[in-house]
């Protein structure tokens, strides 16, 4: 089966998302790279580490490789 996620955009970046009736938020740093995903209850599920020009570095807990590509590209 597919997995698929629904995203929430803001001035190009991605703000939230769902995925199996899960939303999740986005935070971002100073340079716009994904740091954190934080559930409804205010609990971070995620936390990502980048280089100093946005390639990503670190992330942890076990996320889909879409999540992983949606998170590193760069627009």
């Amino acid at each position: 089966m597919a997995m698929s996620a629904r995203v929430t955009n803001a001035n190009g970046r991605i703000i939230a998302e769902k995925r199996n009736g899960q939303r999740r938020y986005h935070q971002h740093d100073a340079l716009g790279n994904t740091i954190a995903l934080i559930d409804d209850a205010g609990t971070v599920t995620n936390t990502f580490s980048h280089w100093p020009y946005g390639e990503l570095r670190y992330y942890s807990d076990l996320i889909s490789l879409f999540l992983k590509n949606v998170v590193t590209r760069r627009s």
